[in-house]
């Protein structure tokens, strides 16, 4: 997004400049926790944004800590450099115990940058995976089967240990050596029906 402050001041959130109007030469590269908390605060103004919300939003959903004492002095900065862009009134409204506000008192606009304009299609479109890669995935994963079944079957029959029902322990080796029975056809008919 794009923000024009009162017609004077430009504030563009994607990289965090912020400038006079027709004088791009004064502008300030704000820092990344700065320049979204700035928005977060231009999206609601003339609502007062609670602390909590504040501090979730700019910094816990971007994997920072937070911290009142940050939110101070963040919320300073930009004071700063609005008193140093020539705004003498309070523009960040401080409410005690609750949060921050943007003053509603200056106009602000809200300007989509050119890249933010593309057509979004109304109704979403599926694309399937190509069938080469679903071919790949499922002949990999044959073979993995047949792999598996066929070096267990190699091995020594091993023995599991008797069940608490007294059931009769089972043949491992024999089991595998079934399933490497039962994929080979498999592997052939799935690369078939995906040929």
């Amino acid at each position: 997004m794009f923000y024009t402050i009162n017609n004077t001041i430009n504030f563009r959130d994607t990289d965090g400049l912020i400038w006079l109007d027709h004088d791009e030469a004064s502008s300030i590269a704000l820092t990344t926790t700065t320049s979204r908390l700035l928005a977060f605060l231009l999206e609601r103004q003339g609502y007062v944004a609670p602390r909590d919300e504040i501090l979730s939003h700019v910094w816990d959903a971007h994997g920072l800590r937070s911290s009142n004492n940050s939110l101070n002095k963040y919320i300073s900065d930009l004071r700063n450099i609005f008193r140093n862009m020539g705004y003498s009134e309070e523009i960040i409204i401080t409410v005690p115990r609750i949060g921050f506000m943007f003053t509603a008192d200056v106009t602000v606009e809200k300007h989509m940058l050119d890249h933010q304009r593309q057509d979004v299609p109304a109704v979403p479109i599926e694309i399937a995976p190509p069938k080469k890669h679903r071919r790949l995935v499922i002949t990999i994963s044959a073979g993995l089967i047949f792999f598996v079944a066929i070096t267990g079957a190699k091995r020594q029959p091993v023995y599991a240990a008797r069940s608490q029902r007294g059931r009769r322990p089972k043949n491992l080796g024999r089991w595998a050596a079934s399933i490497a029975a039962m994929s080979f056809p498999l592997l052939l008919l799935l690369r078939k029906q995906h040929s």
